[in-house]
Protein backbone atom coordinates (compact mmCIF):
# COMPACT_ATOMS: atom_id res chain seq x y z
CA UNK A 1 0.00 0.00 0.00
CA UNK A 2 2.87 2.34 0.77
CA UNK A 3 4.43 1.93 -2.70
CA UNK A 4 1.03 2.53 -4.31
CA UNK A 5 0.70 5.87 -2.47
CA UNK A 6 4.16 6.90 -3.59
CA UNK A 7 3.39 5.95 -7.17
CA UNK A 8 0.16 8.00 -7.10
CA UNK A 9 2.10 11.00 -5.75
CA UNK A 10 4.77 10.66 -8.45
CA UNK A 11 2.18 10.44 -11.23
CA UNK A 12 0.27 13.44 -9.82
CA UNK A 13 3.49 15.44 -9.62
CA UNK A 14 4.35 14.55 -13.23
CA UNK A 15 0.93 15.68 -14.42
CA UNK A 16 1.20 19.03 -12.64
CA UNK A 17 4.66 19.73 -14.01
CA UNK A 18 3.83 19.04 -17.65
CA UNK A 19 3.85 22.11 -19.89
CA UNK A 20 0.55 23.92 -20.30
CA UNK A 21 0.47 22.95 -23.96
CA UNK A 22 1.83 20.09 -26.03
CA UNK A 23 5.08 20.17 -27.96
CA UNK A 24 3.28 20.63 -31.25
CA UNK A 25 0.93 23.44 -30.16
CA UNK A 26 1.83 26.93 -31.29
CA UNK A 27 -0.46 29.01 -29.07
CA UNK A 28 -1.94 29.03 -25.60
CA UNK A 29 -4.17 31.50 -23.81
CA UNK A 30 -2.86 32.91 -20.53
CA UNK A 31 -5.38 33.28 -17.73
CA UNK A 32 -4.37 36.79 -16.69
CA UNK A 33 -6.59 39.82 -16.17
CA UNK A 34 -5.34 42.98 -17.84
CA UNK A 35 -6.80 46.40 -18.39
CA UNK A 36 -8.25 47.09 -21.81
CA UNK A 37 -9.03 50.32 -23.61
CA UNK A 38 -5.62 50.93 -25.18
CA UNK A 39 -5.23 49.82 -28.76
CA UNK A 40 -7.31 48.06 -31.34
CA UNK A 41 -8.56 44.50 -31.37
CA UNK A 42 -6.93 43.77 -34.71
CA UNK A 43 -3.54 45.30 -33.75
CA UNK A 44 -2.01 43.38 -30.84
CA UNK A 45 1.24 44.23 -29.10
CA UNK A 46 3.97 41.60 -29.46
CA UNK A 47 6.35 41.25 -26.51
CA UNK A 48 9.54 39.28 -27.04
CA UNK A 49 11.43 40.32 -23.90
CA UNK A 50 10.35 40.27 -20.28
CA UNK A 51 11.50 43.88 -19.85
CA UNK A 52 8.83 45.05 -22.34
CA UNK A 53 5.89 43.42 -20.53
CA UNK A 54 5.01 46.19 -18.10
CA UNK A 55 4.60 48.75 -20.89
CA UNK A 56 2.46 46.34 -22.93
CA UNK A 57 0.05 45.32 -20.16
CA UNK A 58 -0.15 48.53 -18.18
CA UNK A 59 1.00 47.53 -14.70
CA UNK A 60 3.89 45.91 -12.88
CA UNK A 61 1.99 43.18 -10.98
CA UNK A 62 0.33 41.88 -14.12
CA UNK A 63 3.65 41.89 -15.96
CA UNK A 64 5.22 39.85 -13.17
CA UNK A 65 2.39 37.29 -13.22
CA UNK A 66 2.72 36.87 -16.99
CA UNK A 67 6.50 36.52 -16.72
CA UNK A 68 6.00 33.53 -14.40
CA UNK A 69 3.90 31.78 -17.07
CA UNK A 70 6.12 32.40 -20.10
CA UNK A 71 9.56 31.14 -21.10
CA UNK A 72 10.89 34.02 -23.22
CA UNK A 73 13.68 31.86 -24.62
CA UNK A 74 11.02 29.77 -26.40
CA UNK A 75 7.92 32.00 -26.52
CA UNK A 76 6.68 35.50 -27.18
CA UNK A 77 3.57 37.17 -25.79
CA UNK A 78 0.74 38.64 -27.86
CA UNK A 79 -1.32 41.21 -25.95
CA UNK A 80 -4.74 42.41 -27.12
CA UNK A 81 -6.14 45.55 -25.42
CA UNK A 82 -9.13 47.38 -26.82
CA UNK A 83 -12.56 48.84 -26.12
CA UNK A 84 -15.64 47.54 -27.86
CA UNK A 85 -18.92 45.76 -27.45
CA UNK A 86 -19.30 43.60 -24.37
CA UNK A 87 -19.84 40.68 -26.77
CA UNK A 88 -16.49 41.12 -28.58
CA UNK A 89 -14.42 37.94 -28.70
CA UNK A 90 -10.96 36.90 -29.83
CA UNK A 91 -10.12 33.23 -30.25
CA UNK A 92 -6.88 31.58 -31.30
CA UNK A 93 -6.39 28.59 -33.55
CA UNK A 94 -3.68 26.98 -35.63
CA UNK A 95 -3.87 26.73 -39.39
CA UNK A 96 -1.11 25.40 -41.61
CA UNK A 97 1.64 26.09 -39.09
CA UNK A 98 0.46 29.62 -38.35
CA UNK A 99 -1.52 31.10 -35.46
CA UNK A 100 -4.80 32.72 -36.48
CA UNK A 101 -6.51 35.10 -34.07
CA UNK A 102 -10.19 35.49 -34.98
CA UNK A 103 -11.74 38.78 -33.82
CA UNK A 104 -15.54 38.73 -33.72
CA UNK A 105 -17.07 42.13 -32.95
CA UNK A 106 -20.15 42.02 -30.76
CA UNK A 107 -23.54 43.41 -31.70
CA UNK A 108 -24.33 45.33 -28.52
CA UNK A 109 -23.62 49.04 -28.15
CA UNK A 110 -22.16 48.82 -24.66
CA UNK A 111 -18.58 50.07 -24.67
CA UNK A 112 -16.39 47.77 -22.54
CA UNK A 113 -12.63 47.46 -22.04
CA UNK A 114 -11.10 44.13 -23.10
CA UNK A 115 -7.70 42.58 -22.52
CA UNK A 116 -6.39 39.16 -23.56
CA UNK A 117 -2.93 37.61 -23.43
CA UNK A 118 -1.59 34.70 -25.48
CA UNK A 119 1.79 32.97 -25.54
CA UNK A 120 2.98 31.69 -28.91
CA UNK A 121 6.16 29.95 -29.94
CA UNK A 122 8.96 32.41 -30.59
CA UNK A 123 9.31 31.54 -34.28
CA UNK A 124 5.56 31.27 -34.97
CA UNK A 125 3.90 33.62 -37.43
CA UNK A 126 0.43 34.94 -36.72
CA UNK A 127 -2.37 36.92 -38.27
CA UNK A 128 -5.53 38.61 -37.00
CA UNK A 129 -8.70 38.16 -39.02
CA UNK A 130 -12.00 39.95 -38.43
CA UNK A 131 -15.38 38.47 -39.12
CA UNK A 132 -18.62 37.20 -37.69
Amino acid sequence: MRNYSRMVCVVALMLFTLPLYGADELVRSLDVKIEGARGRANQPTVVEKQEELEKAVGNKETAESIAKLVDFSKEKVVVFRWSGSGQDKITASEKEGEVVFQYKPGLTRDLRPHGLVFAIKKDAKFQVVTGR
